[in-house]
This record gives structure tokens, C-alpha cells and sequence, in this order.
């Protein structure tokens, strides 16, 4: 029973290892080659500070205009240092950022303390090593090795799901979406549910909370980002539902705040006393100022244990979980939704505080973040048991997204079985309303085919990051004839795997949606055009070549798919060659005039 247990422990370790080897590595190496790896930005300089009741707040900007690339994001820990050397430094975290701009909460740091290195010169900003997740995991996994449980037997492979299980009867679920949480309400211990893009996983999964708080209980639905964890507060408010979000509140949306404790702690009667010690302790000194802390912190924790005891359900990510969960009571029923994209470790660790646990994902989508090669943290618990035991999952087989036509660009992925709702199958962009019925607002998908156009890819000096403006061309060229048609600018989403053809697109098309692949998951757009950036001399394709990143970028456009890039490199792999062979006449060349 403790073989995978040992096995999850010594990958676990191994990954810490890795991450911060490549940390203390990366420090060694010059800026340049730091911003390339994500762990830096450009150059920033401050550009003002206020007063923090702990510190100060200090505002940062990239005066080249360049934005400041995603693997950064609100919450990081991080080191603000001059750009030739790591000392001396600041460390602060990340609390809001803004296409170039980033605000930093550093603490016990008072703004007439900032000495001339900081005010005077561009600074660089650096992730600090964090290992505490991964300590959490480790203990957990500990404390795994232990517990018993039918849960654990469960997960460890003795568990077989339920062959007919009841349906849930409800108009608002279809008939796999009834049976996926007809099974969810009736396991005992497990139950593992696959949703593909777009057949409503998180409307199945608010469905299902609804039928547990219907019988007393508060679930906690987790999450492995917290993009995902907002996602259901945000279903969940849709429905009538009163969640409590707990997590970092620099990483949390803004539209969750009403719903997170920082959010109910604002809206608290209480709030205009908090404010008031506030600017008290701004201006104390000495033991005065102890005092006034001492008071505020017995304060707010009498305010956070009554908020607690608030709300349906519990919503968070798997990381805040891990920190919390020993904190709270035991939870009767767990749900985790995109579940694929988690660690291991991650769920073993939470589950240990639950008696029932209810895993729902996609296998076939971007998995867990792993950074030592062949780790088997790559892959997720649900892809594991499918493997190995050969489980056969209720599986959410209508898709409410997608023409069929761009269905059957992912066709070889999901099987027959997965299918679109009469409602998209042939929907086109005229049936909007006010759009011309031109070829090209007629079709449902366009690959635009750069090989031999000499759109060539480029490393901009400043992020490292690539950029192919001949793609961005024949993009601009796209978009003014789809414009001249009739489509507005909020049915366009731009995607692109790299954060320089992201800046590149948004500098062009400021009035549209544009982000990378990753960040686009779980979303969808009525047109999506995807720029794949790479083509060069050495058939390069580093992480285009990812196909779960390709079935993401295949999936989040609801009437028309365009996809731009280098055939002759991109068909050196097989899932690419797969979609060209797909895709037939309904690729074009660079070269030629664009459908009018």
C-alpha cells in the first residue's frame, strides 16, 4: 500500500530539488538569461510609493512599454535587486500587474526608507524561492502513509466505479450529465468524471454541490488554479449559491472579492474600526504601535472565525487547502475540478480531510507543471487511475461550444462518442445578426499557411520571448476583413503560445482579447485566431509541439477557428500533421487572397 505513496514522495523531493537548483542556478546567471526563463522582468523603475500600514507599496513600471510576461504572477514572492547584482534587495510580493506596471507590497519598509539604488535606477525583479507548497505536499504525503481509509484504498486503485448508477433527474443536466452526478452523489469514497471542452463540467459540478447543501452539508469544491478556483464562484453565484472564497487575495479575481474573506472582511460592520487603527498605527511609534498591532490582530481574528462559519460551500485552490484544511472540521464531500492539472501530491494531501472525493477533468488538456524530466508528477492522479486500472469514467458527451466542424479538429482526441449540441453544430458568425454572409464569415475554420512566406520568427532583447511579425500581418489583414464584415472587436480573441507575439498583437489590437494559450484554458470566444509564432531554419518547435496545448488552442473558438503558422515546421509533428490532414481545403497559403 505504501509503494506509490514512497514513489509520490521520492518525485515530490526530486521536484523541489530541481526547482530550486534551477532557482539558485538561474541567480548566477545575468538578467538577460533570467527574463528568458520567466524569473525575471525587464528592467522596471519605480515610479511612486505610498504608505502600508506594514510598509510601504511600491509602484514599478517597464518604461519600454513592454509587457511584463506571465510567469510572474499577483501573489510571487519576490526580489527587487539592481540589475548588475542581487544586493543589496528588497523582498515584497506582487499584488496587482498591468500589461507593464506592477505594484509591490513590501514590508517593514518604511517609503522614507528607500535608499538611491531603488529610487534612482531601473531595478530587476526576480521570483524568490518559495518551497513551502511543496513542504505542505511532503508532509502530507507523510501523513498519507498512515491514514486509512476506503478512500485511500480507493485511490490506490481497489475501487471499481459504480456500473449503473442512478441518474439525477434534473432539466437543467442532459442525460451524461445526470448520470456523471447521479454517480458523483452515490460513490461512497470516489467517483471520476471526464469533461471535454465545453460539455459543462462546472455547471454539472455546481449541480452537484446544490444536491449536497440540499442535504446539509458544506462542501469544498478545489481547484489546482486559482483561475479555475473563480470560475466556480462565479457558476456558483450564477445559481443562487453563497460561497466563501479562501486564498491568496493578490491572485484572486476581482469579481470574487464580494465572496473571498478579505472581501467579507471589508464589508464588515467592523471594517471602519479596522481603518481607523489603520492610520493609527501609520502614525505610532515604539510600544504604542505594539500595542495598536496586538489589538488589530485580536480584531480581525475574532472577525475571520465568524466569517468562516459562513457560506454554502468552500471554495479554494489545493495549494491555500493544503495550508488550511487541518484548521477546519472534517469536509463529508470534496470535489476538485480540472483535477488533471494538479500533482498528485496536491489531492492525496487534501484528501486526507474528507470522506468522499470527486474528481472531474480532462486528461486530454494541459496536465500538471513539471520540471524534472520524467517525473512521474507528470502525471495526474485521474490519468493514473485511468491508465492503470482501465476505469471507465462517466464521460460529459455533449459539447454546447463548438461547430461540429471545429469539433472534428479534435475528433481524433475524444472519439465518436463526443458530439455537438443541435444548437452549435452548424452555427456560423452571419447567425450574429448584422454580419455580412461573405466566404469567409461562412466558414467555421482557415488555417493560413506561412511556409515559404518568409515569416520568420524573432527574439525580442528585452523579454527574450519570440515574436513573428509576418504572422502578426496577416493577422491585422484577418481582422480588417472580418471588421468590414461586421464583426466587433469583443468576438475576437487573440491566442498565441508566447508572451512577445501576445505584447506584439495587444500594441496592434488593443480593442481585442489577446492572451497566451495557457491563460486562455477554460475560456471561449466566438472567433479565435491562434499565431504559432515558430519558423526557422532549425525546425525548432519547443513547447508548440505540447499536444495538450494544441487541444486547448483548438477548443475555445465557438463559430470560427484560424489558425497562422509554418506547415513545413509544425507538421514535423504527428498531432499537427493529423490536424492538416483534417483540415484539407480549408488551409490556404500565405500568399493568397484571404475568402471575400
Amino acid at each position: 500500500m505504501s509503494t506509490h505513496i514512497n514513489k509520490l514522495l521520492k518525485a515530490l523531493i526530486k521536484e523541489r530539488d530541481t526547482e530550486v537548483l534551477a532557482h539558485q542556478n538561474l541567480l548566477k546567471e545575468p538578467l538577460s538569461v533570467r527574463i528568458e526563463s520567466g524569473y525575471s522582468w525587464p528592467p522596471l523603475r519605480l515610479s511612486s510609493s505610498e504608505p502600508h500600514y506594514k510598509g510601504s507599496v511600491l509602484h514599478f513600471i517597464q518604461p519600454n512599454g513592454v509587457d511584463l510576461h506571465d510567469g510572474i504572477s499577483g501573489g510571487t514572492r519576490v526580489l527587487i535587486t539592481p540589475i548588475s547584482s542581487l544586493e543589496p534587495s528588497v523582498e515584497g510580493i506582487c499584488s496587482q500587474i498591468h500589461h507593464n506596471q506592477v505594484e509591490i507590497k513590501v514590508y517593514d519598509l518604511n517609503e522614507t526608507d528607500l535608499e538611491d539604488w531603488l529610487t534612482q535606477n531601473p531595478v530587476a525583479i526576480t521570483v524568490t524561492q518559495d518551497t513551502s507548497t511543496f513542504d505542505r505536499y511532503e508532509q502530507g504525503l507523510k501523513e498519507a502513509l498512515l491514514w486509512n481509509s476506503p478512500l485511500k484504498e480507493a485511490l490506490l486503485g481497489n475501487w471499481s466505479p459504480l456500473e449503473n448508477p442512478t441518474p439525477l433527474m434534473s432539466k437543467k443536466l442532459n442525460s451524461a450529465q445526470q448520470i456523471a452526478a447521479g454517480a458523483a452523489l452515490e460513490e461512497d469514497a470516489l467517483c471520476l468524471i471526464h469533461g471535454p471542452p465545453g460539455t459543462g463540467k462546472t455547471h454539472t459540478l455546481i449541480n452537484i454541490i446544490k444536491q449536497l447543501i440540499e442535504r446539509s452539508e458544506r462542501p469544498w469544491a478545489l481547484s489546482d488554479s486559482n483561475a479555475a478556483a473563480d470560475n466556480i464562484v462565479k457558476a456558483a453565484v450564477a445559481q443562487g449559491l453563497n460561497p466563501l472564497r479562501l486564498g491568496n487575495q493578490h491572485r484572486t479575481d476581482p469579481h470574487s472579492w464580494p465572496w473571498t474573506l478579505e472581501g467579507r472582511i471589508a464589508a464588515h460592520p467592523q471594517q471602519k474600526a479596522l481603518q481607523k487603527l489603520n492610520r493609527d498605527i501609520l502614525k505610532a511609534t515604539g510600544k504604542s504601535k505594539y500595542d495598536l498591532y496586538k489589538t488589530r490582530r485580536q480584531m480581525v481574528k475574532t472577525i475571520r472565525a465568524h466569517i468562516l462559519k459562513e457560506g454554502d460551500l468552500v471554495v479554494s485552490t489545493l495549494g491555500t487547502a493544503s495550508r488550511i484544511l487541518s484548521k477546519h472540521p472534517p469536509v463529508q464531500t470534496m470535489l476538485i475540478d480540472e483535477a488533471t492539472q494538479a500533482i498528485e501530491p496536491a489531492i492525496w494531501t487534501a484528501a486526507q480531510h474528507t470522506e468522499r472525493l470527486i474528481l472531474m477533468g480532462d486528461p486530454f488538456q494541459l496536465g500538471p507543471v513539471v520540471k524534472s524530466v520524467g517525473n512521474p508528477l507528470e502525471r495526474s492522479l485521474l490519468q493514473r487511475l485511468i491508465e492503470e486500472y482501465g476505469f471507465e469514467l462517466p464521460m460529459l458527451k455533449t459539447q454546447h461550444r463548438m461547430s461540429s466542424k471545429i469539433q472534428e479538429l479534435v475528433s481524433s482526441v475524444y472519439g465518436p462518442s463526443y458530439e455537438p449540441h443541435p444548437s452549435v453544430a452548424n452555427h456560423i458568425l452571419c447567425d450574429l445578426g448584422n454580419i455580412k454572409n461573405t466566404p469567409l464569415c461562412s466558414k467555421s475554420r482557415l488555417f493560413i499557411d506561412t511556409a515559404g512566406y518568409g515569416a520568420e520568427e524573432e527574439r525580442d532583447p528585452i523579454s527574450c520571448s519570440l515574436y513573428n511579425k509576418g504572422e502578426a500581418e496577416i493577422i491585422r489583414n484577418l481582422i480588417e476583413n472580418l471588421m468590414s464584415s461586421g464583426v466587433l472587436s469583443e468576438h475576437i480573441t487573440l491566442l498565441t503560445p508566447y508572451s512577445a507575439q501576445k505584447t506584439l498583437l495587444r500594441d496592434q489590437h488593443s480593442e481585442l482579447t489577446v492572451e497566451t494559450i495557457n491563460a486562455f484554458q477554460g475560456q471561449e470566444s466566438e472567433i479565435v485566431i491562434c499565431s504559432f509564432v515558430r519558423s526557422n531554419p532549425h525546425n525548432k518547435m519547443g513547447f508548440v509541439a505540447d499536444n495538450r496545448r494544441l487541444t486547448v488552442a483548438l477548443t475555445r473558438a465557438k463559430r470560427l477557428w484560424v489558425g497562422v503558422g509554418d506547415s513545413s515546421l509544425l507538421a514535423g509533428s504527428d498531432r499537427f500533421s493529423t490536424l492538416f490532414d483534417i483540415l484539407g481545403e480549408d488551409m490556404i497559403s500565405a500568399w493568397e487572397e484571404l475568402p471575400s
